[in-house]
């Protein structure tokens, strides 16, 4: 078994958007996609290491970007991106 991972940039309204897909490469069969949306703050890492825990699992895994391309946004922004 071998996670594979790869950061997917497409475009959307107001700009490219920028997912992380996660796979298990050994697995030959067609497998269920599981979409993992971030929280307030925008996609980090965490979201897509939980890409990747699916895919160990059996499913194809998808970190979305829900904000645009590079825009995120912390705890003491007085607006989230």
């Amino acid at each position: 078994m071998a996670i594979q991972r790869r950061t997917l940039v497409h475009e959307g309204p107001g700009g490219p958007f920028e997912g992380v897909v996660a796979w298990d490469d050994a697995a030959t069969a067609p497998r269920p996609g599981v979409l993992v949306l971030p929280n307030v703050l925008g996609q980090k890492e965490a979201d897509n290491v939980v890409a990747e825990r699916l895919a160990a699992l059996g499913y194809v895994g998808f970190a979305a970007d829900v904000f645009c391309q590079g825009k995120r946004t912390t705890r003491q922004s007085p607006a989230p991106a």
